[in-house]
């Protein structure tokens, strides 16, 4: 396992649903442990879904009641332990470098108040662990590509998310018949993987299908399965999942990391359409590299 920094990108937005002028943009970053970039890119998207959906209540914008949203990943760093530590069987400690931000700045004077803590006018320049090199040939970085395609391929994640401060996940599955894959309530406690105590800070009702598969319709396909009692139910009493109780966020999730710069297709199958018709849901899609 190795250790990574999610730079996580938050913001508010107004409850009533109007337009939103340029405000604040909180860049969080957390520290994940994962097998590998992809792996951390996904916990990363989930933890930014569970920071939308927690308990925002007296949440204000220029004085108006307002909601947190989930922007997105802005990028993903490793993080470098001081030698003699190991990069992935070491957890971080004393001397571990966990981000590095770099800065452009006019001029030297600049960069002096910015190490100060002044406000000053940056260009914040982003780091991708494939970032093109300069002096790279266009193809020998196309031949890099390809065998990174071929090693790895593209990684999908589909999901059915439902969200409460106040839910009760084991309603949602009495009202559905359906059991989802997982669950908590608000004030639940789980062990993460750095053995740390995350207090939940909301309710989730979560049915996420992971298949070893690159193509989103096969993840459709699986889900639908899944979903079928919860279809049924919905059709008989004519119910709606974002009405159900206590529910305040639901959404079906296409999470798909990307492992070629140029390739950023998909084609789903009518069946499929027809099932995220029939879900009646908001549709997530989100197109990772």
């Amino acid at each position: 396992m190795t250790w990574y920094c999610a730079h996580i990108m938050m913001t508010t937005r107004p409850l009533d649903g109007g337009e939103q002028d340029v405000g604040r943009v909180d860049e969080r970053i957390f520290l994940i442990e994962a097998a590998d970039l992809a792996e951390a890119r996904m916990m990363a998207v989930d933890i930014g879904n569970a920071e939308q959906a927690a308990d925002t209540k007296g949440l204000k914008r220029n004085g108006q009641p307002a909601m947190s949203e989930f922007l997105g990943v802005r990028e993903i760093r490793k993080v470098t332990n001081e030698p003699p530590l190991d990069v992935t069987e070491d957890r971080p400690a004393h001397r571990t470098e966990l981000i590095r931000n770099t800065f452009e700045v006019s001029d030297y004077k600049t960069a002096r108040r910015l190490a100060l803590g002044e406000p000053v006018a940056v260009t914040y320049v982003s780091t991708a662990d494939y970032m093109i090199d300069p002096n790279e040939e266009p193809s020998e970085r196309a031949e890099r590509y390809s065998k990174r395609r071929e090693s790895r391929g593209p990684l999908v994640s589909v999901g059915l998310y439902i969200h409460g401060s106040d839910l009760d996940p084991d309603q949602i599955t009495h009202i559905l018949n359906t059991k989802p894959n997982h669950q908590h309530r608000k004030n639940d406690r789980h062990i993460s993987a750095s053995g740390q105590i995350v207090i939940r800070k909301g309710g989730l009702w979560r049915i996420l299908v992971k298949i070893d598969s690159p193509e989103v319709n096969d993840h459709l396909q699986v889900l639908a399965e899944h979903v079928e009692p919860l279809l049924k139910v919905l059709r008989e009493q004519n119910l709606s999942l974002d009405k159900l109780p206590n529910v305040e966020n639901a959404y079906v999730d296409i999470f798909r990391v990307e492992t070629c710069m140029w390739e950023q297709e998909f084609t789903l199958s009518w069946e499929n359409a027809r099932l995220l018709a029939d879900l009646r849901l908001p549709i997530r899609l989100s197109v990772a590299y």
